[in-house]
């Protein structure tokens, strides 16, 4: 399929995610398709809708054959998305094609700029390290909505390229979604966005036992990530908090979930890197009270926007006051737009970010 085009205007590689599939509708809806190629790499766990113009790369490939499909496409291509950079595979492929750097866009996701956090400090993670330094200190273009995750790519690695402000994905807009009124009576707290040990749950709980007295709900959400991860964790909040710990276990359609949230008074995340930020935008949009470390890019991102996020090492029940919930919901309306991704992401496209 991919070799019987002569020239790609904008090539996408990326890793098929929740959010993938909802991007190529944004670019079918605003964008002239017939521009637009996409390499995809498989996960079952988030379905593609089949297009003439995606490639979906299987796990079952020998990494030779994909490879060789790199190579080709990046070569045909005029513009290189990269839509995260999660495997060594792809760190490799770009180090040995450093002419092709200039003309790519990385799209920064958090977890392929922070994995150095987890590296073991073995020779091989050295070596690989310096092999991720070179690729990043001649990707021509970065894009992101938070300015520190740029700012460490460029102390951490030696990034010179070009910063484009960028919401990325239309999961993370504003959604003037229906607020349902809900019948409780205790505080309901949401604790972290999945099952994965980035979140950090050990340490929230900890911040929220000397409430355990209190007429509290936690809401844990756990329905992805490392299964046994997830059974350390429901079980530590049920040993803590007992029946006021709620672990969510199962997956919510889109719709239910956000209807689910407007039963929540407070969220607390306590992520060390970008994550989550579709998860914050939503509550956001609701109004609600959130904590969240003070020394992450996304802290920064919303203290930039006059945003109110509340100090994680500052924890009360108290609610949010009205005026500080209005005043975020509006700004937050206003700083994640459907009309300006669009004209980010347009800009972009028409090499208009200069």
């Amino acid at each position: 399929m991919a070799e019987k085009r002569n020239t790609i205007k904008v090539l996408h590689c990326m890793y098929a995610e929740k959010f993938i599939q909802p991007y190529i509708n944004f670019i079918s809806d605003n964008f002239n398709l017939k521009n637009h190629y996409f390499l995809i790499r498989k996960n079952n766990n988030y379905p593609i809708r089949k297009m003439k113009n995606i490639l979906m790369l299987k796990n079952g490939e020998s990494k030779f054959d994909r490879i060789k499909i790199y190579y080709k496409l990046f070569d045909k291509s005029e513009k290189i998305i990269l839509h995260g950079i999660l495997s060594k595979e792809m760190w490799l492929v770009l180090f040995f094609r450093p002419s092709i750097l200039k003309k790519c866009y990385w799209v920064i996701w958090g977890g392929d700029l922070y994995s150095f956090l987890t590296r073991s400090k073995t020779l091989r993670s050295y070596i690989f390290e310096k092999i991720i330094k070179s690729v990043i200190s001649k990707i021509g273009f970065f894009l992101t909505y938070t300015k520190g995750d740029y700012d460490l790519a460029k102390k951490r690695y030696g990034a010179s390229g070009i910063l484009i402000d960028c919401l990325m994905y239309p999961t993370v807009l504003y959604n003037p979604t229906q607020i349902y009124k809900t019948q409780k009576k205790s505080i309901n707290i949401l604790v972290g966005n999945s099952a994965f040990p980035t979140n950090n749950h050990e340490e929230i709980f900890k911040k929220l036992m000397p409430f355990t007295n209190k007429n509290i709900a936690i809401f844990c959400p756990l329905s992805y990530g490392p299964e046994e991860h997830k059974k350390i964790i429901a079980n530590l909040g049920r040993k803590i908090f007992g029946v006021n710990f709620f672990p969510l276990t199962n997956f919510m359609s889109y719709k239910e979930y956000l209807k689910f949230l407007d039963s929540i008074d407070i969220a607390i995340f306590a992520h060390d890197r970008q994550q989550g930020l579709g998860n914050t935008i939503a509550l956001l949009a609701k109004g609600k009270k959130i904590y969240m470390k003070n020394n992450v890019s996304q802290w920064q991102l919303f203290n930039s926007l006059k945003i109110k996020i509340f100090d994680l090492n500052k924890i009360n029940l108290n609610p949010i006051n009205q005026k500080t919930k209005d005043k975020n919901i509006l700004l937050t309306k206003k700083s994640f737009s459907l009309s300006k991704l669009k004209s980010q992401w347009e800009n972009i496209f028409e090499d208009n970010v200069i």
